[in-house]
């Protein structure tokens, strides 16, 4: 087999938001793959020049102006769960100015057929997509996460590494699984619901609540 010729294709240039630990994970995810190049971070609260090796591009403020002035080619949110509304605000913010979002797939993804990854979707090593599973927009999922068949992620929506779903689940918008969570097959999770590690949905979950322990049971109200 003749490996494919990346020389041929300029590799997209992505600018990351948020300079912290999930910014430095995105980058370090970037670096594995030829067609993407990491340009820099868009952040507001970081005062450096650089970070981790490239320029902080400006605050938030400034991705339209740079975004029209061809500074990047399209651009990924690398912004944790304690700050859902924000991401998911974001997007549509900058989704309405027409601004292009990257998907970022490491290589050991393993995806079946009629698998679907929306727009500035993070995947890192290791997660396997079963056929018929679809990922909406920006989403991430972390580490070892495994989708089986015909399973719905809605937008916005972050996992843990870790986390499996059996066949024919969905997890509305917005939600968050914690690590090694397990959701059994034909169950709907609620937007807006946040599980702890280790957690096993064994039933329906309508309420946005942080569900712990096996199997779930509601622990505190969530407030994004």
């Amino acid at each position: 087999m003749v490996s494919p010729d990346h020389s041929a294709v300029r590799p997209e240039r992505v600018a990351i938001v948020g300079a912290g630990d999930l910014g430095f994970s995105t980058l370090r995810l970037l670096k594995q793959i030829p067609e993407q190049i990491p340009v820099g971070f868009f952040d507001d609260t970081c005062h450096s020049e650089t970070i981790h090796g490239l320029p902080i591009l400006g605050k938030l403020e400034s991705i339209i102006p740079l975004w029209h002035s061809k500074a990047f080619d399209g651009i990924v949110i690398a912004i944790a769960y304690k700050h859902m509304k924000f991401r998911r605000e974001l997007f549509h913010q900058l989704q309405d100015q027409g601004i292009r979002f990257c998907s970022i797939i490491h290589p050991s993804t393993v995806r079946a057929a009629e698998t679907v990854i929306g727009a500035g979707t993070i995947l890192f090593p290791g997660c396997t997509l079963d056929t018929g599973a679809h990922i909406g927009d920006n989403c991430i999922l972390n580490a070892g996460v495994t989708i089986a068949h015909d399973s719905q992620i809605e937008d916005h929506t972050i996992f843990g590494p870790g986390v499996t779903l059996a066949g024919f689940t969905k997890v509305e918008h917005s939600c968050f699984l914690g690590t090694g969570t397990t959701v059994i097959d034909n169950i709907t999770i609620n937007a807006c619901i946040f599980t702890g590690a280790g957690t096993v949905v064994t039933k329906d979950l309508t309420d946005p609540f942080l569900y712990v322990g096996v199997p779930a049971r509601p622990l505190r109200p969530v407030t994004e």
